[in-house]
């Protein structure tokens, strides 16, 4: 839940930064997709407690592609 809550204070953060055009604003919903994809609502039912520690480390992995995203947009 923490690593649920760094990554969307991740895109919030960069929402508010103003740098937001179509493609990024395209990229930020993608991701967010992908978490909710990666975090059904049934996701503590879903998976194994030992699964637990990996998916923390994949919501990081989200956040490290926002910011990555940005610098250089095509690259992701």
């Amino acid at each position: 839940m923490k690593a649920c809550y760094e990554f969307e204070k991740i895109l919030c953060g960069i929402e508010d930064s103003g740098v937001l055009n179509q493609g990024i604003s395209d990229f930020l919903a993608e991701l967010r997709t992908e978490l909710a994809r990666l975090v059904p609502e049934d996701f503590c039912y879903s998976y194994a407690p030992d699964f637990m520690p990996n998916m923390e480390r994949y919501i990081r992995a989200l956040g490290i592609r926002a910011h990555r995203g940005l610098s250089d947009f095509e690259k992701d």
